[in-house]
């Protein structure tokens, strides 16, 4: 089961990557969109959550590759949520 959970999260991986290629090549869609989003979405939650100490080299660059857009579209999110609500951390003033 656990192989077949990461075939199928690289099956999505792979169909998301498509997805954003034909957004580029035939013409911007707001169906292609989300299904490259849901494509996404599906391959970080369906990629299995497993000791790490077992897996070999090749499937832990395959789950960084899978969970990079995921991580970086959070923390993108995360970074303006801060900036809206006005907690981006220690505040400095430097008087010139």
């Amino acid at each position: 089961m656990y192989v077949f959970r990461q075939l199928l999260a690289v099956f999505f991986f792979c169909a998301s990557i498509y997805l954003i290629f034909d957004l580029f090549a035939r013409g911007f869609s707001v169906f292609v969109l989300a299904g490259s989003i849901l494509s996404y979405l599906a391959a970080y939650y369906i990629w299995p959550k497993h000791d790490k100490e077992q897996e070999s080299a090749w499937l832990q660059v395959a789950e960084v590759i899978v969970e990079l857009p995921f991580r970086l579209i959070a923390s993108l999110l995360r970074g303006l949520g801060r900036a809206v609500s006005g907690k981006s951390g220690p505040d400095f003033d430097i008087d010139l």
